[in-house]
């Protein structure tokens, strides 16, 4: 329906001889048709889950599947993983015996499932099912295709409800574990940091210290230059004690190093 109306749309904001207008009209299209990809990917969606067989153990069933996002990715499965499939809508590609039957999506990148454990009296070969309730991933299967290839497949289960509590309470531990750990982490990286900021500003004092010798050469003092105030020249010792020295009792070098200092602190200032 949009690709009617969208000409007018595009003309009426042409019209208005405002680029603004224009765009502001193509974003609405836009946004008009990713709302109508959502709303036909959600109708599909609760077609394929009122069509579809269920495989649960649950009394009570969900008005509808889990998100992609809280599902297991039927491309990246391996043994131990535990999780849920309900987003997934595969079919039964072959049932095997009373308790084991072979499940799976049309697509490449996709392997079917070997699925156990569950009564497949009322499943056919090409039903839709939905499976609800949290699955384990607990090995693998081998079968022999009809062209006469060994193929090996996961093998999946239903988790009974006391194995799924089993399941949350682990999950929910190992989590909290993390949390820890990660929150250790962050201590430990926030008391390095200090301490690294402490070693620059030792240093960067460390940095600062000048050696001071009397005219006559008779007196020496480490001191960091503080400022020239009252005609004094200030010094901080290493105890961080403050003096004050006249210019007079201080070596040529030393007044013209502190007068140095001080008029670049003066430009500093000025800036």
């Amino acid at each position: 329906m949009y690709r009617f109306f969208l000409p007018f749309i595009l003309a009426a904001a042409t019209l208005c001889h405002s680029p603004q207008a224009i765009a502001q009209s193509a974003g609405s299209v836009a946004e008009f048709k990713l709302m109508s990809r959502m709303r036909i990917s959600q109708r599909n969606a609760a077609l394929s889950w009122r069509g579809a067989k269920k495989i649960t153990y649950l009394k009570e069933l969900p008005e509808g599947p889990r998100g992609q996002e809280e599902c297991l990715y039927l491309g990246h499965l391996k043994i131990g993983n535990t999780g849920y499939l309900s987003y997934w809508s595969p079919k039964v590609k072959s049932v095997i015996d009373e308790e084991k039957m072979l499940i799976g999506i049309d697509h490449p990148d996709f392997a079917p499932f070997c699925f156990t454990g569950f009564p497949t009296a009322d499943f056919i070969d090409d039903d839709s099912v939905k499976i609800v309730g949290m699955v384990e991933v607990y090995g693998t299967f081998e079968y022999t295709t009809v062209l006469g290839a060994k193929k090996k497949v996961y093998k999946i289960k239903l988790c009974t409800p006391e194995r799924e509590k089993e399941i949350v309470i682990e999950r929910e531990r190992k989590n909290k574990e993390i949390a820890l750990e990660r929150e250790q982490k962050k201590r430990e990286l926030q008391k390095q940091m200090e301490i690294a900021e402490m070693e620059k500003k030792k240093a960067e004092r460390e940095a600062r210290f000048h050696t001071w010798t009397s005219r006559d050469g008779s007196f020496t003092v480490e001191a960091i230059f503080i400022n020239f105030k009252d005609g004094k020249v200030v010094l901080e010792k290493r105890d961080e004690s403050v003096i004050k020295v006249s210019p007079a009792v201080l070596s040529r070098d030393d007044r013209d190093y502190y007068r140095d200092l001080f008029m670049q602190r003066r430009e500093e200032d000025k800036d």
